[in-house]
């Protein structure tokens, strides 16, 4: 059954674990009319680099709220700004404005209280990632080391997450263990652990960008068009695969797709956006069934 935020909230009796408000991300000096004359509706014909400085607005005052449990879809065409808006989610760019608060699920009673991502420091930001989020990137040579085995990529995030908590160094055969159990977990072939990703098909590279992600059972786990390129044979079973982990780990999670029947299958809310603004979000099947803005309207019909 598909929920509303409200009734997620309840059900969970959680707060969100990401708050994202006025989220902006500007490329080029802002002028005093740079946000108003970009967007899906400016100047009767929607742009997004503005006419007075050549700026490119990727994002425009994004708000919404992802819970504990939930997928959120993120669809667009290319230059709506879904893709820049993952990258600051996970730190990889500072936003020109706007805040990310974190609520750790792992803090039940907000006792540390909320955290705003975007004042981490590069240390904190670094320790946040390495123990908390997990992300799989369209391109796997962004996230893979492919001068490594796909067991030494499991690894190194292991590592990173155990340094960032200032545990004791885990025995080298608790990391060989754990890295087989990730692997199997994402229908990658154990006895390929100490083959380099550079041998994998384009699937299986995913997988084991999957099993990278889960290595720290991240709360927040960032999904970026991990469809786009591969067989639709092989597109179902990476669906497949998504919708068991999260049926057993219950991570929140944030889909950036532009796969109509991805956003279908797994989305229980989704966003849609154009020019770097939302120009509507809600309940999956009342996005797509019954599309209210124009832009989402061709977006449907497209894909019909």
């Amino acid at each position: 059954m598909i929920r509303s935020n409200q009734q997620l909230a309840e059900a969970n009796a959680v707060r969100p674990v990401l708050e994202i408000d006025g989220l902006t991300k500007v490329y080029g000096p802002i002028g005093p009319y740079t946000l108003e004359r970009t967007g899906p509706d400016a100047a009767g014909q929607g742009t997004n680099i503005c006419p007075d400085t050549g700026s490119v607005v990727a994002l425009n005052n994004i708000g919404f709220q992802l819970y504990p449990g939930q997928i959120l879809a993120v669809i667009g065409e290319s230059g709506s700004g879904k893709s820049t808006l993952l990258k600051t989610l996970y730190l990889d760019e500072q936003p020109t404005s706007g805040s990310a608060l974190y609520h750790d699920p792992g803090d039940p009673l907000g006792s540390g209280g909320p955290a705003d991502l975007f004042a981490y420091n590069p240390a904190q930001a670094r320790k946040l990632r390495d123990r908390r989020i997990g992300i799989v990137r369209q391109n796997p040579r962004l996230e893979l080391n492919f001068s490594i085995s796909a067991g030494g990529n499991i690894a190194e995030r292991l590592l990173a997450a155990n340094a960032a908590s200032v545990q004791r160094p885990p025995h080298y055969q608790d990391i060989r263990d754990r890295a087989i159990q990730l692997l199997e977990q994402s229908q990658v072939p154990t006895q390929r652990i100490d083959e380099c990703p550079g041998s994998f098909s384009g699937g299986m590279q995913q997988r084991v960008q999957i099993a990278k992600a889960l290595a720290i059972q991240p709360p927040l786990l960032l999904l970026d068009e991990i469809t786009t390129g591969l067989d639709l044979s092989v597109q179902a079973r990476i669906i497949d695969l998504i919708l068991d982990l999260h049926d057993r780990l219950k991570p929140a999670i944030l889909l950036v797709t532009h796969d109509m029947s991805v956003v279908r299958t797994l989305a229980s809310q989704t966003i849609v956006m154009r020019y770097g603004q939302i120009v509507e979000q809600g309940l999956t099947d009342q996005v797509l069934e019954d599309p209210q803005h124009p832009y989402t309207q061709e977006l449907v019909n497209a894909a019909l």
